[in-house]
């Protein structure tokens, strides 16, 4: 009779080191895999950091620029404004109308300020300041920022509400048939219409006149916070490229 014989089940067990050895293996393999990972997102975020520099950079530059042509345009206007107070003091002179009218079509813009702050708004939306590591840069930018918002678009906003202000007193006291006579130069000569006059209205004249005064002064300070302004976003640049040694 065939005996069968049954596969022991005691098998004898692995020495302690293989255990450890095995255990050690894979922690190495986890572990080297999330020192992996850890490498490529700090590359990553490397790489977005300085993308982010340099699109930082252009903004300032295109900010200094944007702030270059509004202190073009307000030292502009106010040499305008002192002309045009000359021409239509209380009581205006006949001789004075045709060139109030010129220096009164010249008031017919007002320069708004483009504020380049892409950046700066993806930065804040997304959490990605750290990005920037320089806490030096982010303060400054974050100082910068506030100072726009918080200073210059008030000035800003309070100056156009002045311009409108103006617009609408100008619209009762003049003829717009005779603007578009001045549109491209100096007039010459004095015209003799009867037509060609100013409305006889002495205390509009008085209040306009002044009222030209106070949009003269936020003028003058609109161009005094713009450059600071332009003189900060240059130091910012500097700086910027000086820490991420950037041409």
């Amino acid at each position: 009779m065939e005996v069968h014989h049954h596969p022991d089940l005691h098998h004898k067990s692995k020495p302690w080191k293989e255990y450890f050895l095995e255990f050690l293996m894979i922690f190495l393999a986890v572990t080297m895999g999330f020192i992996a990972e850890n490498i490529r997102e700090h590359q990553t975020e490397k790489k977005i950091g300085k993308e982010l520099i340099h699109s930082l950079v252009n903004d300032l530059k295109a900010d200094t620029a944007a702030f270059n042509e509004n202190i073009i345009f307000w030292t502009t206007r106010l040499k305008g404004i002192d002309s045009l107070r000359y021409y239509i003091q209380p009581d205006i002179k006949n001789t004075n109308v045709e060139k109030t009218y010129y220096w009164v079509e010249q008031m017919f813009e007002f320069g708004d300020f483009k504020y380049h702050d892409a950046t700066i708004q993806q930065l804040r939306n997304t959490g990605n300041f750290r990005l920037i590591e320089k806490r030096n840069i982010i303060d400054s930018l974050i100082a910068y920022d506030g100072s726009i918002k918080s200073l210059y678009f008030n000035v800003e906003n309070t100056a156009r509400s002045q311009y409108l202000h103006l617009r609408h007193m100008q619209s009762g006291l003049f003829n717009s048939f005779y603007f578009k006579r001045f549109s491209n130069q100096f007039p010459g000569k004095i015209y003799s219409e009867k037509s060609f006059i100013i409305q006889d209205k002495p205390n509009s004249i008085f209040e306009y006149y002044n009222e030209l005064y106070n949009y003269k002064h936020l003028g003058e300070v609109q161009n005094l916070i713009g450059n600071n302004l332009h003189n900060q976003a240059t130091r910012l640049i500097v700086l910027i490229q000086k820490e991420y040694s950037l041409e």
